[in-house]
């Protein structure tokens, strides 16, 4: 494992309000699927789980464009 040295990124107060929001939506997501599970239904509407992962996404992004170090290969 080779050691590397981090820079701290710093995020916004909108970077990090969007960041809590993706984490609370990970969270949600995982409670949906093992309730589905538990009660029987195997299935997940996939118009349903493409628009959460679409909204997901749009905010991990919103993140990356809000931290103040982030590299510039990242971004493009």
């Amino acid at each position: 494992m080779k050691n590397t040295n981090h820079i701290n990124t710093v995020i916004s107060a909108s970077g990090e309000k969007q960041l809590l929001r993706a984490a609370q939506m990970t969270s949600f997501l995982s409670e949906l699927l093992i309730a589905s599970s538990i009660n029987g239904q195997r299935y997940v509407s996939s118009e349903g789980m493409a628009a959460m992962m679409e909204c997901l996404a749009e905010q991990v992004e919103f993140v990356i464009s809000e931290s103040s170090l982030m590299n510039k290969d990242i971004k493009q």
